[in-house]
């Protein structure tokens, strides 16, 4: 057969070339010179490559590396391709559960249990998690309690209070068992009393009272149902005392959450540990103050006696340890603070996740709500957690909530009910090649023991490199390896020198160790690109003639911004939290004051009232940007309720008004569920300006009031200065002499008044027909210490915080001052219970001092009902009426006075009613001075309503009185 003519043939090469060229431009398999089988498969997932020896020869220019039809149509034989292809396997999957068993291990609450999944790099696969909260699930429930001194109160409640939180529990589940553990710091100086010896047996002998010995933890009482045994071990409860203000809670908190046998928690059942104290507590390096180095190893260190043995050689745990072992056994932390260490708190609650703060009250008395609240909160919301993700992984999640309301970027839910389902879909992405072929990782809701377990196969490598020949003879003289149908050259060896071959006129480019090369002057190559931190197109792309050609989610020149938003969604599932972009996987914050990685911080923000107003403006109006933008849906969950009017739902709400764009006056109320669903009720007519436009008289008669205003305060101000300078002058005055009378009549004074007079009531007791008035003495002084740390009687009695010792040296003082007298005020109808102690009994106290030595007869009184509950109830005006009759009958007082602050309206009215008259004001001091002169008139109309008053011995009143509540 005759050969065809040379320029045929050339004109067939160059066609074939051409060909190439294009096919090779198009074909993302041959685009990226791929020089190994390995390579190969990391280019895209629709990538093959074929180990045949001869491939090629029949088709001249094939590349190895192409599409798998491709390699096939080239002549590549199917035994020999290598072609591995993503697959996921569901291994377990249980149906979901509807209602809680008996069992608490035959629950399900998640679907599927077990994946397996095999990736090449870059590929992907999604599956639909799905989660349920079943009703009647079994509830461990595991009290926490401080029993440092100042809780003393709080453990009075608690014993009081045990069955009935078991049966508010028991509305929530059929099975709940309880346990109980106390603590309070280490026993070990300095945070402890070590002298004198006295204060390591009881830390409270200075007080006086009897305390147990500082401890770290001591585990009580294991889970159980028998709720009586909890209020059992409760009752058997006593305080200690700790030296410094925070305590030892951590320690606990992780002693009863890693030793799992000890304390009892049942693996199937929600875990709750509820944690109560009034102090802040130690972290980590605090316990450097007592010498200890040792870090806490997060093991359980529980003796036979229950009680924690590594206090005094362990370190505190941190956060980050305790967030560990909270996750690792299903654990939900709710902190039960009062409201002086609320703020710390609610900052742990960010840190740790599952975790819920609620504000206890001084003495306890809410804690079966808080609880029922905490848990009603952490039942609303499902979370899911990440457990192991190797960092070859990407993963993006998508949940459909409530009414099938699908949130892209978010793994979480709220605002659900015990039993409604939602579901998540999750992608999971191969972003590159791990030593270890196969890795494991887990997703679980917070809180939960169900978890779903992905085990992945990364396939990375081809089964042809198992027969690679090393030191092949099909390579040149045997330097290389010969595998998958090429050779590999060994190091400082490569193939012909130079980028390629010219042939024909036209350049064949051929692959060197860098890289693939092509072209049509062989100029281009995938080695050239940019590099970020050392890697090529930053490990997030490939390199393509010296330009990164980035991989899904990555864009820049070289690869290194990520276009993913999920990295930027704030926990309400709002982008930067509304106050920012999202550039490059990072939140970029324009809001003023805004920080954080999600912007979510930010003091000077608008408040609660500003971001919804946008969601009335689109729910309900449709209008506004958010209704403009179409992310109404997505970012307004909240619920519109159209009112008449604005009525007071919950003591957290806020009522918020704004001007719409027609210069109406919109008026709404904002406010959560216990469940966290967001509740906008909107007032359905909005307040519109009517008539003509008056900016210009407003203007004019604003501008007049303010001259005006400006002037009168200026001529007050200059007023009150003078008046408030002589009064100063005169109070001065009058305080010198009271000082130099005092001085010069003393001794007299003392013996003639003090001890006939102000002493008489030592052993003398007042009962009305509310309440019994009894001198102040050393029993009453913790519960009036406990009073006086309110911020609220401190502003309003003028008085200064003092420690408990301070507090005894008062009363000490008090009783042998010269000058004054002093009743305890007790609630009587607690006080005829033999079996409820005095200090129970308290409600306030009255005093009655002499202010001026010459005139006996004149007297200051003053009164206080320091406990919120007996205000208003006519307790303050019985106990002022008893005061004055006492005062009249037995101390010869013909004139009161009392000083009350200017702002305390009501105290101020009480005695305008008991016909005081104001006497004088004073700017300075705030406050306002009252006077009554007695006349036969007001001592009748006094003895008329202190007509039930009886006198009489307090010691053998109190004597009787212990002896009935003793009797068996």
């Amino acid at each position: 057969m005759a050969k065809p003519p040379t320029d045929v043939r050339i004109y067939s090469l160059l066609l074939f070339f051409l060909i190439s060229e294009q096919v090779i431009g198009s074909n993302i398999c041959t685009s990226r010179g791929a020089s190994t089988c390995q390579q190969c498969l990391a280019v895209h997932h629709s990538c093959a490559w074929c180990f045949q020896e001869d491939f090629g020869s029949n088709w001249p220019g094939a590349s190895r590396c192409d599409l798998k039809e491709k390699l096939i149509e080239a002549g590549c034989n199917m035994e020999e391709l290598e072609y591995p292809i993503s697959q996921m396997t569901v291994t377990e999957d249980k149906t979901l559960s509807d209602k809680a068993s008996g069992s608490t291990t035959d629950v399900t609450q998640i679907q599927p249990q077990k994946l397996h999944i095999s990736l090449r790099p870059d590929d992907s696969r999604t599956f639909t998690l799905q989660v349920r909260q079943v009703a009647d699930y079994p509830v461990d429930l595991y009290y926490l309690m401080d029993l440092s001194y100042s809780m003393n109160d709080d453990l009075t409640q608690l014993r009081k209070l045990g069955n009935g939180l078991a049966e508010e529990m028991s509305k929530t589940t059929s099975n709940l068992r309880m346990g109980f553990g106390a603590f309070v710091d280490k026993p070990v100086s300095p945070y402890m009393y070590i002298s004198p010896p006295e204060a390591v047996k009881n830390p409270c002998y200075s007080i006086p009272y009897k305390c147990q010995p500082q401890f770290g933890y001591r585990h009580v009482l294991s889970l159980t149902d028998q709720v009586n045994r909890f209020t059992e071990e409760v009752k058997k409860q006593k305080v200690s005392r700790n030296r410094d203000a925070p305590e030892g809670g951590f320690d606990a908190i992780l002693q009863a959450a890693v030793c799992k046998e000890r304390i009892g928690w049942r693996p199937g059942a929600s875990h709750l540990l509820v944690f109560t104290t009034d102090a802040k507590t130690h972290v980590a390096l605090d316990g450097r103050l007592a010498g200890i180095v040792q870090p806490n190893d997060g093991q359980c260190h529980m003796g036979v006696d229950n009680v924690y043995n590594m206090s005094t050689t362990m370190d505190y745990p941190s956060l980050a340890l305790i967030t560990e072992k909270m996750s690792e056994n299903n654990i939900n932390l709710i902190f039960a603070v009062t409201n002086t260490v609320l703020s710390l708190y609610k900052n742990y609650t960010d840190l740790i996740p599952g975790t819920v703060v609620g504000t206890l009250s001084h003495d306890s008395r809410n804690v079966i709500e808080l609880i029922q609240d905490a848990y009603a909160k952490l039942r609303s919301k499902v979370e899911l957690e990440l457990l192991n993700v190797p960092e070859e992984l990407s993963l993006s999640f998508n949940a459909t909530c409530l009414n099938n309301e699908f949130i892209p970027g978010l793994k979480s839910c709220s605002g659900l009910k015990r039993g409604d389902q939602v579901s998540f879909s999750v992608e999971v992405r191969a972003r590159g090649c791990p030593k270890e072929k196969t890795k494991t990782f887990t997703i679980k809701p917070v809180g939960f023991k169900d978890t779903l377990q992905i085990t992945v196969d990364f396939e990375c490598e081809c089964k042809c490199q198992a027969q690679a020949q090393p030191d092949s003879t099909m390579c040149h003289q045997g330097n290389g390896t010969y595998e998958c149908g090429i050779c590999l050259c060994h190091a400082g060896r490569l193939g012909p020198n130079g980028r390629g071959d010219c042939v024909c006129g036209q350049c064949v480019c051929h692959n060197n160790d860098f890289g693939k090369v092509w072209g049509k002057r062989c100029d281009c190559d995938d080695f050239s690109c940019l590099r970020y931190k050392g890697e090529l197109c930053s490990g997030h792309g490939t390199c393509s003639c010296g330009f990164c050609q980035c991989y899904p989610d990555w864009s820049g020149e070289n690869c290194n911004c990520s276009t993913r938003t999920d990295t930027c969604m704030s926990s309400l599932g709002l982008l930067c939290s509304g106050r920012g972009q999202c550039v490059c996987g990072s939140c970029e914050c324009t809001q003023p004051g805004a920080y954080g990685s999600t912007c979510d911080k930010c003091p000077t923000c608008p408040d609660a009232c500003t971001m919804k107003k946008d969601c009335v403006e689109c729910k309900h109006f449709k209008r506004g940007r958010l209704f403009e933008d179409e992310s109404c849906a997505r970012i307004c969950r909240d619920e519109i309720i159209l009112v008449d009017d604005i009525i007071l739902h919950d003591k957290n709400a806020v009522n918020c008004t704004y001007k719409d764009e027609d210069d109406c006056v919109q008026r709404f109320q904002y406010y959560e569920e216990n469940s966290g669903k967001s509740i906008l009720s909107v007032v359905k007519e909005p307040d519109c300006p009517k008539g003509p436009d008056i900016l210009v008289v407003l203007l004019f008669v604003a501008g007049a009031i303010l001259i005006l205003g400006l002037v009168s305060l200026l001529i007050w101000k200059l007023l009150v200065t003078i008046h408030d300078r002589r009064e100063f002058a005169r109070f001065e005055e009058e305080r010198a002499r009271a000082k130099l009378i005092r001085a010069f009549t003393k001794p007299s004074f003392k013996t003639e008044y003090n001890f006939v007079k102000m002493r008489i009531n030592e052993d003398t007791l007042l009962e009305g027909s509310k309440v019994v008035l009894v001198p102040y003495s050393t029993e009453h002084v913790p519960r009036y210490h406990q009073w006086m740390t309110s911020a609220e009687l401190q502003k309003l009695t003028a008085s200064e915080p003092l420690t408990l010792e301070q507090e005894y040296d008062m009363q000490k003082s008090w009783r042998e001052d010269e000058d004054k007298c002093t009743f305890i005020v007790l609630d009587k109808q607690r006080w005829t219970d033999p079996s409820i102690s005095e200090e129970e009994c308290m409600v306030g106290d009255v005093n009655l001092f002499l202010t001026d030595p010459s005139d006996l007869s004149l007297a200051e009184l003053e009164i206080m009902i320091a406990e919120p509950s007996y205000r208003g109830r006519g307790f303050g005006k019985e106990v002022t009426c008893m005061m004055m009759h006492y005062g009249i009958n037995k101390l010869g007082i013909k004139k009161f006075e009392v000083k009350i602050g200017s702002d305390n309206r009501i105290s101020i009215e009480m005695f305008k009613k008991l016909r005081f008259k104001e006497l004088s004001v004073s700017e300075v001091f705030q406050e306002v001075t009252l006077g009554l002169t007695v006349s036969k008139a007001s001592w009748k109309e006094l003895l008329g309503s202190t007509d039930s008053m009886q006198q009489r011995e307090y010691g053998k009143t109190r004597d009787s009185r212990h002896g009935a509540g003793t009797a068996p």
